[in-house]
């Protein structure tokens, strides 16, 4: 057991240290706010939709179907158990607090977090799953988040829910894997070397991000502490003793797993400033989740590994 947090460790400290770069380079402001705006953009509408189209370049029947039904299943629990534990949760703050948090502790950062941790310890092979949660908890922020942080009367955005880059890599990906087709030559590679760009971009991001809020602040705001035991800890808790009882194979399982204990979402600073919410109470949200979680996602990881005996 050990040994197993020690692998799991190294492999977080690996993107704690890539984080780090991102801290230098934005509080020495090598970075500026344009350069972190665009390097987002690059993230979220070229790079994440190649993660998910490379993933599904697999020999589909390398993959069982019920691996992929279980993922769907797991998605979709992981939504309901956050809903119905957020339900309770923080009802007392004041408007334009309380929503930040509820959507804070509701959604995991799957895509910049949650991608770099499946690719290190899993690899390749977890992809897959990790690109079909990534997919079913961005639709979830976009229409389940959206009620949680609009305003009444405010109208969902079928377009936006449709048309968000996770779900055009899918509608690339999964006919290619459905009907076990490969991108030509020089398509695939260059699919490939843009998924490659994930973890490095991903964490630098992050770690440019952080930089720019006051870490003593963040540690003082006693809320932020609930948020985070309730965002990287009970809701993948409570979800983890769920999707065992359905007796999954381990990858798919340990995919879901790290996708859901994830810190929160970064769209819970952007929903925050498109709704005029507390942003700064939005950025300190995502900050401390996302420092915390290099302590607590090795632990899920650990604790699945030692269940399965791997």
């Amino acid at each position: 057991m050990i040994g197993n947090f020690l692998s799991v460790a190294m492999k977080v400290l690996i993107l704690f240290l890539l984080m780090s770069v991102g801290f230098v380079l934005g509080r020495k402001k090598i970075i500026t706010e344009t350069g972190t705006d665009q390097m987002n953009f690059l993230l979220l509408n070229v790079v994440v939709p190649c993660v998910i189209i490379d993933a599904f370049q697999v020999d589909k029947s390398q993959i069982p179907t019920w691996n992929l039904w279980f993922t769907v299943i797991a998605g979709l629990v992981y939504v309901l158990a956050a809903v119905v534990i957020v339900k309770f949760c923080f009802n007392k703050e004041p408007d334009g607090r309380r929503q930040v948090l509820k959507f804070g502790a509701m959604f995991s950062n799957c895509g910049f977090m949650g991608f770099p941790m499946v690719q290190e310890v899993l690899g390749d092979r977890g992809m897959v799953y990790a690109a079909i949660i990534n997919t079913i908890v961005t639709v979830a922020m976009w229409t389940v988040g959206f009620v949680v942080m609009g305003k009444e009367g405010e109208r969902i955005s079928i377009r936006k829910v449709a048309l968000n880059p996770g779900a055009v890599g899918v509608y690339i990906g999964l006919p290619l894997l459905l009907f076990s087709l490969e991108l030509p030559d020089p398509f695939q590679s260059v699919v490939g070397f843009l998924a490659d760009m994930n973890t490095p971009l991903a964490m630098i991001c992050i770690g440019v991000f952080i930089s720019k809020t006051k870490l003593l602040d963040i540690f003082k705001e006693k809320t932020l502490y609930w948020v985070t035991v309730i965002r990287l800890l009970l809701i993948p808790a409570a979800v983890m003793g769920i999707l065992l009882l359905f007796q999954p194979d381990y990858i798919p399982m340990m995919s879901s797993i790290i996708q859901f204990c994830a810190p929160s979402a970064g769209l819970t600073a952007i929903f925050a400033a498109r709704f005029r919410h507390d942003t700064t109470l939005a950025a300190k949200t995502v900050a401390i989740s996302t420092l915390l979680s290099i302590l607590t996602m090795p632990l899920f990881c650990v604790a699945l590994q030692t269940i399965y005996g791997v």
